[in-house]
């Protein structure tokens, strides 16, 4: 968890560990 960016090797994008948490349960209904 010490990790803070996430990178994709297929696409090459960085993004912080918690704003690609939030991308991703705003996906999902409550």
């Amino acid at each position: 968890m010490s990790e803070r960016i996430v990178r994709c090797d297929a696409c090459r994008l960085e993004m912080d560990r918690d704003r690609n948490a939030s991308i991703n349960f705003s996906r999902y209904p409550a």
